[in-house]
């Protein structure tokens, strides 16, 4: 229960940072590249809380968590791209430049599967199954949080 805790105040956290990132006002905002990094490093810290690893473990699994969220970061900067355009648009976004968001907004879904398929397979064969299985569900939570904020902040298309 404690670290479901723990994993509850990380969740907020990322979901108040990412509250910035994908508000409307991003344009206002301090760079939402560095909210980003922020973010980052908020949700390695509910990782590094909740998967558990002993010292061997963390040997191998910490570099590959690393990898995989830099193979993750450029999509990130692509969908921060994609809300920032909006915002510039918004509520004035034509046919075409709707066509164009949302077809950037598959572009990103799509390569956030693949990379996400690609390594949850080998952190699967890295760690045990309940831990595999537990960083899973992490992510999912956390992917879930930064989905949901930006449902609730990004206004629908006129």
């Amino acid at each position: 229960m404690k670290s479901m805790t723990r994993l509850t105040k990380g969740l907020l956290l990322a979901l108040t940072i990412s509250a910035l990132v994908i508000s409307t006002g991003v344009a206002q905002q301090p760079d939402p590249r560095l909210l980003v990094a922020k973010s980052e490093n908020a949700r390695e810290a509910v990782v590094r809380e909740n998967v558990l690893l002993d010292a061997e473990e963390s040997k191998a699994f910490w570099p590959l968590y690393k990898e995989y969220r830099a193979k993750m970061g450029p999509i990130h900067e692509q969908l921060i791209d994609l809300v920032v355009r909006y915002a510039e648009l918004y509520p004035h976004v034509s046919d075409e430049q709707a066509t164009e968001l949302f077809d950037g907004y598959l572009s990103v879904k799509d390569q956030q599967s693949k990379i996400q398929a690609k390594y949850l397979k080998r952190f699967r064969k890295l760690l045990r199954p309940k831990q595999a299985i537990r960083f899973a569900q992490i992510e999912n939570k956390l992917d879930a949080a930064v989905e949901f904020d930006a449902a609730v902040n990004v206004p629908l298309v006129n």
